[in-house]
């Protein structure tokens, strides 16, 4: 029981400390020995989640089968699929480095300078520093009405590459829920990542890769 417990207490350590890799190894240890106390913890459920979405995100970062849409100098735009398995794929080019990138990233209030369709965003949730919870308002053009967005993000940061992984994906549970305005159609993301490279001292490579939502399509 003490060994079940110091080891609840370490992964619950590197959750709140954002240890990705110190998750890992204590991870393996949970499923070596079948640890209960450890699986049934509301941080390690999330470690599984985010296992789960972290998979899917390399696998769509380096898929083969998105079609182009356009391209030029700095910009290309791919997707894949339809329906509700629709997926986009949009790689730019940034003429900064890798930590002023991630500093305009990381501000909430300066999203919108990057994403010109976010009217605003609100933190709701910080519960560690790479992990956030954010409701988003969207404008876009007529005859498309405005959406709202709850979305939790969480950096994983690959430090032999230079690169950061940002999740994103929507909210679940009824605190979520409660969290829309109820003024705005809500936009729901099941998955989808920010991909950021260190290229030189001066260039950062960004991708960003949605399974996008089909409301989006909807006037209502």
């Amino acid at each position: 029981m003490v060994e079940e417990t110091s080891l609840l207490e370490n992964f619950k350590s590197a959750f709140y400390s954002d240890d990705f890799q110190k998750e890992l190894e204590l991870h393996k240890l949970v499923q070596t020995d079948n640890i209960q106390e450890v699986k049934n913890s509301k941080e390690y459920l999330k470690f599984l989640e985010n296992i789960h979405d972290y998979e899917e995100c390399k696998s769509l970062l380096s898929s083969s089968n998105f079609n182009l849409v356009t391209e030029s100098e700095d910009i290309k735009i791919e997707s894949m699929g339809s329906g509700n398995e629709f997926y986009t794929r949009s790689t730019v080019l940034v003429p900064s480095g890798l930590f002023e990138t991630l500093v305009v990233l990381y501000e909430t209030d300066l999203l919108s300078t990057w994403v010109s369709s976010i009217k605003s965003t609100q933190v709701l949730l910080q519960p560690t520093l790479f992990r956030k919870v954010l409701r988003q308002h969207f404008s876009f053009p007529w005859p498309i009405s405005d959406r709202e967005c709850i979305l939790e993000f969480f950096g994983v940061p690959d430090y032999h590459r230079g690169s950061v992984m940002i999740l994103m994906k929507s909210c679940q549970g009824a605190y979520m829920e409660d969290s829309f305005s109820q003024r705005l159609t809500p936009l729901r993301v099941p998955v989808g990542c920010i991909y950021v490279e260190f290229l030189g001292l001066q260039s950062t490579r960004v991708v960003i890769c949605v399974h996008a939502n089909p409301d989006i399509v909807s006037v209502t």
